[in-house]
């Protein structure tokens, strides 16, 4: 997709409500699956762990890392795209901040981040809503967390007048965001790098697996290819259950 043709879809968007509230429905649905599948999955869990083993913290924000040199304590946490909840419950696990409420436009990721703090008792709440559209409390947050979810915010001014009133006096924003080529449309040499590694990998590692309640499935990744509208998108396929 041309610069020109995302910057028109982008006017279209903000000119007329009907568009843009087909666009957030798609972004619910697809944040719906991959979110909360993204929680179940065995490779991420084993990823996370060799991650930690190693010290290299690919899944972990280096908001502890500045917590921790800083002696930085939070009361009550705000995180502005919070999925199935996996940051905020690891920042209250670390002692980073006592309280944290998530906000998402995926009812599942809020259903999945909702049954998760359930099971481990956190003092966490969480809220379906279109950051977009979102109205916050008035000088109630001691942190506000936008961890990769402001590159899908399309009245960014407004948001960030939003996050300004909710901070308390002395508190902080932290943003992690994407930077890149836009929306994983990656150009055909990177794609090409991309499958090169992607071939040469054992064959256990280009599996990935995921258990819904009591079954097992998982799936083969083959390739990295460009769809019709110009994203980058996983071509794999679904193998046999309990591998």
């Amino acid at each position: 997709m041309s610069a020109d043709k995302a910057r028109e879809i982008i006017k279209q968007a903000m000119a007329d409500r009907s568009v843009y509230d087909a666009m957030a429905a798609r972004e619910n649905e697809f944040w719906g699956k991959i979110l909360p599948a993204l929680e179940r999955s065995e490779a991420r869990i084993e990823d996370t762990e060799a991650s930690a083993k190693l010290g290299v913290a690919r899944h972990q924000s280096s908001l502890f890392r500045v917590a921790r040199e800083k002696k930085l304590k939070f009361e009550h946490g705000l995180t502005l795209g919070c999925g199935a909840g996996r940051l905020e419950r690891a920042l209250v696990h670390g002692g980073v901040c006592r309280s944290f409420h998530g906000i998402d436009i995926s009812e599942k990721a809020v259903a999945a981040a909702r049954e998760t703090w359930k099971e481990e008792n956190l003092p966490l709440t969480y809220e379906v809503a279109d950051l977009n559209f979102l109205e916050l409390p008035e000088k109630t947050f001691d942190l506000v967390v936008a961890q990769t979810s402001l590159h899908h915010v399309l009245f960014l001014e407004r948001v960030v007048e939003q996050v300004w009133r909710s901070l308390k006096s002395d508190g902080y924003l932290w943003i992690h965001d994407f930077v890149g080529e836009t929306q994983g449309q990656y150009d055909p040499k990177r794609l090409s790098i991309m499958n090169q590694l992607l071939a040469i990998l054992p064959e256990k590692f280009r599996k990935n697996k995921f258990r819904t309640g009591a079954s097992c499935f998982a799936v083969r990744v083959h390739s990295i290819e460009r769809n019709h509208s110009g994203f980058s998108t996983l071509v794999y396929n679904r193998v046999e259950d309990g591998v």
